[in-house]
């Protein structure tokens, strides 16, 4: 397992947990990746990134919930977004990314965050625009939406996405565009704290696939990875 040091830059802050050698997933991290004031008054708001941190030479196809592993991503509060919001992140206009208050909206990915940025820790981004987190390309990959409805990533605010069918995913997998293995699921702004519960579908050096699942193994190809469910490191202040 790679070695990592926590850091806080630009009030990042990264929940790790303790992965075994042999899975191929290494850890879940929870960013800090901005605080700023409700324009509403309220308690400051919070934007997570969330991010599978894969083993060495493993690819990142899916994100999913089935009958026996649910997925569900929810805060303690709601999610917030703007006029414009996206509910995927490569939905995104890489203009509008950059003006007011879209860089902060709630959506689901795997690694962008607009049509022409990818996601990445605020301390390993050295490219554009040092410690904004965006790393700007020619073309991003699509995601692909299996009967997902992230319904309150949109302009109808809610507090829970769920699923026991659903999945995103991206044809081919991904590893990052880091030597890390660090790929973003999804940014949520919110005045609450963040709970996860999640299951992944990695492709192995080897070309075979295992899905990584959360609660409980029951197929020969599926491997129980308790990391996958967790919380985000602190909630914020209360008003």
């Amino acid at each position: 397992m790679r070695a990592w040091s926590t850091l806080i830059v630009w009030g990042s802050l990264f929940a790790t947990t303790t992965a075994r050698a042999q899975d191929p997933i290494d850890d879940v991290r929870v960013e800090r990746f901005a605080v700023r004031p409700d324009p509403k008054g309220g308690a400051d708001l919070v934007t997570y990134r969330l991010y599978i941190d894969l083993a060495d030479g493993h690819r990142l196809n899916m994100v999913y919930g089935d009958e026996h592993n649910e997925l569900h991503i929810r805060t303690t509060t709601h999610f917030v977004n703007s006029t414009n919001s996206a509910k995927y992140g490569d939905r995104m206009h890489h203009r509008d990314l950059l003006e007011g208050d879209d860089a902060y909206d709630s959506w689901l990915t795997i690694g962008a965050t607009s049509n022409k940025h990818w996601g990445v820790p605020r301390e390993l981004d050295e490219d554009g625009v040092p410690g904004d987190g965006l790393v700007e390309l020619d073309s991003v990959p699509q995601v692909v939406n299996m009967l997902m409805e992230p319904g309150y990533l949109g302009s109808i605010p809610g507090c829970c996405l769920h699923t026991m069918n659903g999945a995103w995913a991206i044809l081919g997998g991904t590893a990052g565009i880091t030597d890390l293995g660090l790929v973003l699921i999804g940014q949520f702004t919110t005045d609450g704290s963040l709970e996860y519960q999640l299951n992944a579908q990695v492709k192995r050096p080897d070309g075979s696939l295992v899905r990584c699942v959360s609660t409980v193994a029951k197929e020969s190809d599926e491997l129980l990875v308790p990391m996958l469910k967790g919380t985000s490191a602190v909630a914020p202040p209360r008003p």
